[in-house]
Formats: C-alpha cells, sequence, structure tokens
C-alpha cells in the first residue's frame, strides 16, 4: 500500500504555498470583485451613484455560457439598489459571475447606487434618510443622466426600472410606495422579506415577542422608537457574524474545500472574494437599525400593507409599476412566503413571482445565479424597457 503513495509534484507544493502565503499576507491581491469601469455622475451624504458605461467587446463569459453584446440599448436604463450592509460591489462580483456585466451585456443602461461606508458617527442616519432623501436623490440623477444618453436633453425625465437585492428591494418599494414616481415603470426584487414572521425561527421569535414588548412598553410608558440609536448601531462584524451562524456548517465544510483546493491560483481568488462579502460586511446605522427592529421585524408593518418612514406612513398599495419578485427556493433567511406576500398588497396589474435555485446569497451571486435568476430577470424585463 505504501509503495503506491505517490507525494504531489513539486510544483503543486510550490503552488499550495504561495498561494497560501499571498492568502494570509496580501488577500487584496486575490479579489477579482468591482472590475468593471464606472463613472461616479451623483453623491449625496453617504450615498454615491455610479453609471457603467456600454461593454467595448464583442462577447463575455458568464460563467460557461458566452453572451454576445448587443449592439443596441434599451430605452429605459435600470438601478440598482444593493442592501444595507454589505458592499455595492456584489452586483460586479466575479469576473465571470457580474449582474452588471449581464445586464451591460443584454443592452441595458445600468446605474448602481453605493450606500457608502457608514461608521458610528453614522449613528443617527435613519430610514427617513435611505427612503426620502437618497432614494429620490439617486433616481432623478439616474433619469436625467439616462435622459441625457438617449437624447432627449435635460428638460425630460426618463423612465426607468429598479432592481434591489434583499433590503436594497425593500427600501426601493418604500421609495415607489412613497413617491408614487411615474418615472418608476418596472420593479425587481430578490430575496425581499415582506412578511418578517414567515420567515424561519427568528420569524416566529419576533412574533412571539411582540405582544408582550409592546405590553411593557404601554406599562412602562417607553418606546424602542425613543432609545438612543447608538444602541442599536451594529458594527460589520457582528453583522458578519449573524449572517454565518444561519449555516455554519457551510462556513466549515466550504474552508475545507478551500484548503483542498489551494494549489489552484483561480480557486483561492474566487474562494478569497466571495469570502470577503461575508467577512467584510458593512456597519448598519443605528437609527436604521432601530426602524427595522421596532417596525419592520417586531410589528410587521410591511405584512400589512404599510410602513411607518418618519412622520408618514407608506402604503405598498400605492405601488402600480410592472413588478417581478424573486425568492430563492432553500433560502435561510428570507422564506418564499415571506418574499411572496408583497403580491397580495401591490396593486400592480402586471406582476410575477418566481422561485428560483438558491439560498440567500446564492439566489442572487451564486453559481446558479446567472442561469436562473439573471435570465428571468432579463427575459421579464427586456419587452418592458
Amino acid at each position: 500500500m505504501l509503495s503506491s503513495f505517490q507525494l504531489p509534484a513539486p510544483s503543486k507544493v510550490t503552488a499550495y504555498l504561495n498561494n497560501a502565503v499571498t492568502r494570509r499576507l496580501f488577500p487584496d491581491s486575490l479579489v477579482l470583485s468591482d472590475q468593471t469601469p464606472y463613472t461616479t455622475i451623483a453623491s449625496s451624504g453617504l450615498m454615491s451613484l455610479r453609471y457603467y458605461p456600454p461593454l467595448e467587446l464583442e462577447s463575455i463569459q458568464i460563467g460557461d455560457q458566452t453572451i454576445s453584446v448587443a449592439q443596441a440599448q434599451h430605452e429605459v436604463p435600470i438601478l440598482l439598489v444593493p442592501p444595507l450592509g454589505v458592499s455595492a460591489w456584489i452586483f460586479d462580483l466575479l469576473e465571470d459571475r457580474s449582474l452588471v456585466k449581464y445586464l451591460l451585456a443584454h443592452g441595458f443602461r445600468v446605474f448602481l447606487v453605493d450606500w457608502g461606508e457608514p461608521d458610528k458617527s453614522h449613528a443617527n442616519v435613519s430610514m427617513e434618510d435611505y427612503v426620502l432623501k437618497w432614494m429620490p436623490d439617486a433616481v432623478s440623477a439616474a433619469s436625467s443622466y439616462a435622459s441625457q444618453l438617449n437624447g432627449n436633453g435635460l428638460d425630460k425625465k426618463q423612465e426607468l426600472s429598479i432592481l434591489g437585492y434583499c433590503m436594497g428591494g425593500l427600501l426601493s418599494l418604500m421609495y415607489a410606495a412613497s413617491s408614487q414616481d411615474p418615472l418608476v415603470r418596472n420593479i425587481a426584487t430578490v430575496a425581499s422579506p415582506i412578511d418578517f414572521h414567515a420567515s424561519g425561527a427568528y420569524g416566529q421569535v419576533m412574533k412571539t415577542l411582540r405582544g408582550p414588548l409592546n405590553s411593557v412598553g404601554r406599562v412602562f410608558r417607553v418606546s424602542m422608537t425613543r432609545v438612543n440609536p447608538m444602541l442599536f448601531h451594529t458594527p460589520g462584524e457582528r453583522l458578519s457574524l449573524l449572517f454565518k451562524m444561519t449555516n455554519p456548517l457551510a462556513n466549515v465544510t466550504s474552508y475545507i474545500d478551500l484548503l483542498l483546493n489551494m494549489a489552484d491560483r483561480n480557486y483561492v481568488a474566487t474562494y478569497t472574494t466571495m469570502s470577503r462579502w461575508f467577512n467584510e460586511m458593512l456597519d448598519y446605522p443605528g437609527a436604521t437599525a432601530q426602524h427595522l427592529v421596532a417596525k419592520m421585524w417586531l410589528d410587521n408593518q410591511m405584512a400589512r400593507g404599510h410602513v411607518d418612514v418618519g412622520v408618514e406612513k407608506v402604503q405598498l398599495s400605492n405601488i402600480s409599476a410592472n413588478f417581478l419578485g424573486f425568492a430563492g427556493s432553500v433560502d435561510r433567511i428570507v422564506s418564499i412566503e415571506a418574499a411572496r406576500r408583497i403580491m397580495d398588497i401591490i396593486t400592480s396589474k402586471d406582476k410575477t413571482f418566481k422561485v428560483v435555485p438558491g439560498g440567500h446569497a446564492g439566489v442572487f451571486g451564486g453559481a446558479m445565479a446567472p442561469g436562473n435568476t439573471w435570465q428571468s430577470l432579463v427575459e421579464w424585463l427586456a419587452p418592458r424597457s
């Protein structure tokens, strides 16, 4: 038995050691995200807006699929809205798994909201800032810029589509409902929870706690919304830990896979990039987290068709734009039922809901996303653009 054992080739051992050292000492050199060229065309507070010009290529590779780059441009551009707590570059994740490049190749003008990098000094940044200030600023800037690109000049606004992932979808829906903006022609959401109480164990916990906490608040005349927002400010490291706790076994097995494939530079680079998504999450501003916990988690307002944003009661039934919603088939964070609830609330005549393969991250940016979520998105969006 011992005579049949062979040591790895020296070149493979060298590659293994080099990749291990590089990953430990120079991890940024392995990161493949955020490589598509863009221009920052507007900013407001923490928020900035990117525009991605058309690709100067004949074709691109997405996964194992070669896609010819469309020469004609759709009239209606698309505005991409990321969740809070993660970097905007998740929309431009890898060279062969970039939703930005995928949309560009299919003839869409692409704009991307970047929510910036909050820290403790931004603890008072609230849901009103995102919904009533920065979303309107981003939509207005994208609409004006697209109008110029389409040759319509500054005096005419261009309709657009909005795609939001997770919390980005909720911000998009709240903006559309509060503004009733006629410029929003199409809205698509991916893994965006509407009925928070329908999402697994933590949803049941929130549902159970709602009554007792409200009773305590009435007795002692205290309200969660009046607590110092700094107490709710959530560091990115804590968000990363909470996310990993939703599937701890997957974290262990993926690291074992890394050790087994350390000699493969492409594998290590892909792993490092994907890990950055989950290991380097951004702070969640305290006032926004406070609103999320009190109004959306505990009170589950969106499931009842409205949500308080500042002094405004935003009615989701105001949404009449064409709508496409996605849920992941094995999403441990946002259940199918939690995401599907939006279909009972909005008044859109043209509305579609799809369940596609993947968990919370996979349904948006996993290896199967291009052939499922992204393809379905483009097939639905193109004739409406």
